[in-house]
């Protein structure tokens, strides 16, 4: 069994390289008027049972993660491309719920929302992705939505902008 990852480690790569916010400080100012630690939030986030689980099947959870990435359909031997693609983005929506709602304490909303905005510049399948965040078909009625946070909400407009580039 390997460790594989909710969300992307090429996501939280670029987000954690796009920030000038520095680690483990409380009293960094970022581009987001605050003190919102996002580059240590990426790191604890990144290596912490919200994203990482074991698995036995890494790697089509790499060539996944690589379709898209690449806005790019998955060599046939990992099975019905749709279906696999629809599982890996529901990880990284309850991992990111997650970051936002149910560990709130730990990781700042601001940390969500840079994550979103860094994935929109990785491919068209991750811009849909964060667009359609609140209106995606497995989301219980009962939980908060992701644009209930005014800085995710921000990702989220951030991420329409770019689709309509």
């Amino acid at each position: 069994m390997e460790a594989a990852h909710k969300v992307p480690n090429v996501i939280l790569w670029k987000a954690y390289n796009w920030t000038d916010d520095y680690p483990y400080t409380d009293d960094v100012v970022s581009k987001y008027d605050g003190s919102y630690r996002i580059k240590s939030d990426i790191m604890k986030f990144a290596h912490s049972v919200d994203n990482v689980f074991d698995s036995f099947i890494n790697s089509q959870h790499s060539a996944i993660e690589k379709a898209l990435e690449k806005d790019m359909r998955m060599d046939e031997k990992y099975g019905n491309d749709h279906k696999a693609r629809q599982n890996k983005l529901n990880m990284m929506v309850t991992a990111l719920h997650r970051m936002l709602f149910k560990n709130r304490e730990i990781y700042s909303p601001h940390s969500v929302a840079h994550i979103l905005r860094a994935m929109t510049t990785i491919s068209e399948t991750y811009i849909l992705f964060v667009v359609n965040l609140d209106t995606r078909e497995h989301r219980k009625k009962k939980e908060p939505l992701f644009s209930s946070d005014a800085a995710v909400r921000q990702a989220i407009l951030y991420a329409q902008e770019r689709r309509r580039m």
